[in-house]
């Protein structure tokens, strides 16, 4: 399965959850700021404009059917609170005869028969209107018409202060909010991603965090989850193993036996065939091994160590010299005695059966040239032969057990050496690269990155 190894940092969890929570905190702070202004718009607050309007207008009946009367025509203007209930302006009503009008803000009031005994002007703000009934202590019923409140400068005053400071202090609280509880989910599931990589690249001894298990939460029963599928894995590993060994020894007794028995028909008779049959033999058990060394390559408790990646070139090509006397091997070092830490024996491993596939495609008279070099994020050692190299379709599929290019299965060999190579590189998180010379022959890298 291809894996997206640079994904969109908007696609990680923490962002998710970050912005998940945090613009749900901010759509609950818009939405207390709906049902503040939405407060101030609602029938409470109206009524209770209401009740002050009402106060107001039964004095200015009482005025119109008691005191007026008793003061005649020379009665002089008196004060009436308006109705927002804030500033005192002064009030004027208007007599039966005379047409005197006094200011309040935005009411109308009126008699039953039509008369209207006091009126104030509306302001061209005031649109909405709000109209009742009151009764007077005489029994008469007068109608009331006034604007409906302004926005009190209290709420006005609150709803700036919740836009500047609160707002702000609120949005820094929603974020570190976030920030924590995203931080708290995706760390934890970082952790365990660790932790499978490092076990995927063999470092078996490497184990669950204790703390990540001790958590209590959903994380720690997927970390548990994950400790108890790795120690299924082992099991399995662990039983394939032995399996192998088992198979192995089981192979190995009788054809132990074989070769006594091809021993003792040789001192009677040999010929062609019993060469043949100690030839077949030795390639069954050849297989045998190279099939266990496949099989524990990734499950040795091995660790890494430093070593001068020049010497230990040299010296696994001075082992193979003693194999192939007349073979001419050849090592270009650019590295500078380049030291790194790996694992010793599944890279001499690597770059032996790379060496040995070398010699055995390339003509005797061919040298095998090998190069190391460095670069700023990887250690690179090349190794090319001069052999017939692999049709392009068949690149790909080299590393696979047991698959030869161009289906030869007659050939010496049994296709086991790139796959043991691309495990040692699996095992260093590095890559196996494998192509055609523009030369000729085949030209394999080995690429282990740095630091890792």
């Amino acid at each position: 399965m291809k894996r997206n190894l640079i994904p969109s940092p908007l696609k990680r969890l923490f962002w998710r959850v970050f912005f998940s929570f945090w613009l749900a905190s901010l759509a609950i702070m818009f939405a207390t700021t709906y049902v503040i202004v939405n407060k101030i718009e609602s029938s409470q607050f109206i009524q209770r404009h209401k009740q002050g309007v009402e106060r107001m207008a039964h004095e200015i009946i009482r005025q119109h059917e008691y005191v007026e009367p008793m003061l005649g025509q020379h009665a002089r203007p008196f004060a009436v609170a308006p109705p927002d209930g804030g500033r005192a302006e002064q009030a004027h009503h208007r007599d039966q005869g005379g047409g005197r009008r006094g200011k309040a803000r935005g009411m109308i009031i009126t008699s039953g028969t039509g008369e209207v005994v006091f009126e104030a002007r509306f302001r061209k703000k005031e649109t909405e209107l709000i109209e009742f009934t009151v009764n007077s202590s005489a029994g008469n019923e007068y109608t009331v018409i006034a604007a409906k409140p302004p926005i009190p400068r209290f709420f006005e005053e609150v709803l700036g202060r919740f836009y500047s400071l609160q707002f702000i202090l609120i949005f820094i609280a929603s974020t570190l909010v976030s920030i924590f509880l995203s931080w708290s989910i995706s760390k934890p599931l970082s952790q365990l991603g660790q932790f499978s990589r490092k076990y995927t690249a063999g470092a078996e001894s490497e184990s669950i965090p204790q703390h990540l298990l001790d958590r209590g939460d959903e994380l720690a029963d997927l970390a548990g989850d994950m400790a108890f599928m790795i120690d299924k894995i082992e099991d399995t590993l662990s039983a394939q193993q032995h399996l192998l060994h088992d198979v192995s020894h089981e192979l190995r007794a009788p054809l132990a036996r074989l070769q006594a028995t091809i021993g003792l028909i040789e001192l009677q008779s040999a010929d062609r065939h019993t060469e043949r049959l100690h030839k077949e033999c030795k390639r069954i058990d050849t297989l045998i091994q190279e099939i266990l060394n496949f099989s524990r390559l990734n499950r040795e408790k091995e660790e890494r160590h430093k070593h001068a990646l020049g010497e230990l070139i040299k010296g696994v090509i001075s082992d193979l010299q003693i194999e192939h006397p007349k073979r001419e091997f050849k090592l270009a070092d650019s590295s500078n005695n380049a030291v790194a830490q790996v694992y010793e024996s599944a890279l001499c491993r690597s770059l032996e059966n790379i060496l040995r596939n070398a010699c055995k495609y390339s003509p005797p008279d061919t040298a095998i040239e090998t190069t190391l070099r460095l670069t700023s994020t990887h250690i690179i050692i090349s190794i090319r032969d001069h052999g017939p190299g692999i049709a392009a379709n068949d690149l790909n599929l080299v590393t696979k057990p047991f698959y030869r290019a161009g289906n030869q299965m007659h050939t010496e060999g049994f296709g086991l050496g790139l796959s043991i190579a691309q495990k040692g590189m699996e095992k260093h998180s590095g890559k196996l690269d494998i192509v055609n010379h523009a030369e000729g022959g085949l030209e394999v890298t080995c690429l282990l990155p740095i630091g890792k």
